[in-house]
């Protein structure tokens, strides 16, 4: 079973409602890329909001305070399993997308984080690298 969990922070003034969550293998973008190499990565495109995993529980994030993420992936046969396995060994970037919205079910928003490993450590940061919103 693999384990995730991400610190969050609501910076918004509702309560925001985590719905789901996707997660893909990052890549590694060079220091020497030009800024149309960079929009072109896959890094910058949105997801489809159907593509998301349901939370298993309702996760809220108070405004203006920290809160958490957590997720699983449970089965062997899980076709994010390899990738991420892959990802962890490789020590290559993950990127996590998180679903969310108000308490109300409106204002629903992506946003992506890319989770890195500190060279030469056994710990990895998240960095929220974008945001879509989807109701505007």
């Amino acid at each position: 079973m693999i384990y995730m969990a991400m610190s969050l922070q609501n910076v918004g003034s509702g309560i925001a409602i985590l719905h789901g969550w996707r997660i893909e293998a990052g890549e590694r973008i060079s220091p020497q890329a030009s800024l149309e190499e960079m929009r072109a990565t896959a890094m910058q495109i949105r997801p489809d909001p159907a593509s998301f995993r349901p939370q298993t529980r309702d996760m809220y994030s108070p405004p203006g305070d920290l809160s958490f993420w957590q997720a699983a992936i449970r089965t062997p046969n899980d076709p994010d399993r390899q990738r991420v396995e892959e990802a962890i060994g490789n020590e290559s970037p993950l990127i996590i997308d998180l679903l969310y919205g108000d308490h109300e079910g409106g204002q629903q928003t992506i946003s992506r984080f890319s989770v890195s490993r500190y060279p030469g450590k056994d710990e990895w940061f998240p960095a929220v690298v974008r945001h879509w919103y989807l109701n505007r």
